[in-house]
């Protein structure tokens, strides 16, 4: 399920691939020092957050190990949803 939600939202990443590449030839235009760009996703999807640590790897900061719950949702009392 996770690639298939990384397709779904793949224009999220085309679109930071094309900040990232637009501000790194605007750095090194200006300097002759090179730059590490890193993406940090929020999500509250767990899947999709894996999925793109697979496929980005190191370049992408996101918490692959835990369910995201908000405080305020009768969703996450039901036992059956915490899987």
């Amino acid at each position: 399920e996770g690639e298939s939600l990384l397709t779904r939202h793949i224009h999220y990443f085309q679109c930071a691939e094309a900040i990232e590449n637009s501000t790194l030839l605007t750095i090194n235009h200006h300097t002759s020092s090179t730059h590490k760009v890193l993406w940090y996703l929020i999500s509250d999807n767990l899947d999709l957050r894996i999925a793109a640590k697979k496929r980005y790897g190191e370049k992408l900061l996101t918490d692959t190990s835990s369910r995201l719950l908000h405080t305020y949702c009768p969703f996450n009392y039901n036992p059956n949803n915490l899987r």
